[in-house]
């Protein structure tokens, strides 16, 4: 499992029928932009300069979940009967060739 320190902050599971428009929309959002706004939109740079982007068309992503990484999958486990997961065993296979000398064993 990943460091908690990984799993600080907001998180929102949402659907999308493209993975580009989920991270768009979800950048949108980090950016207090309005998804789906009928008006041109401006935002920082950095530097005191400015972008401007054209209206963006009505949001094809659907918020499903939002909030700290412990709600959001209690609430996925709850909504989709997922059972927690259990931490895999360490499993070293041999390899099929020798190791080259100049190469770290891990």
């Amino acid at each position: 499992m990943c460091p908690s320190a990984w799993r600080a902050g907001e998180w929102r599971v949402v659907l999308a029928d493209f993975p580009n428009d989920a991270f768009a929309h979800v950048r949108h959002f980090k950016d207090g932009v309005v998804c789906g706004d009928a008006s041109p939109t401006t935002r920082p740079l950095k530097n005191d300069v400015f972008v401007t982007s054209p209206p963006i068309p009505k949001c094809p992503v659907e918020d499903l979940l939002e909030g700290d990484w412990r709600s959001v999958v209690d609430r996925l486990s709850d909504q989709f009967k997922i059972f927690p997961t259990t931490q895999p065993s360490r499993v070293r296979v041999p390899s099929r060739w020798p190791v080259a000398s100049d190469v770290e064993a891990g």
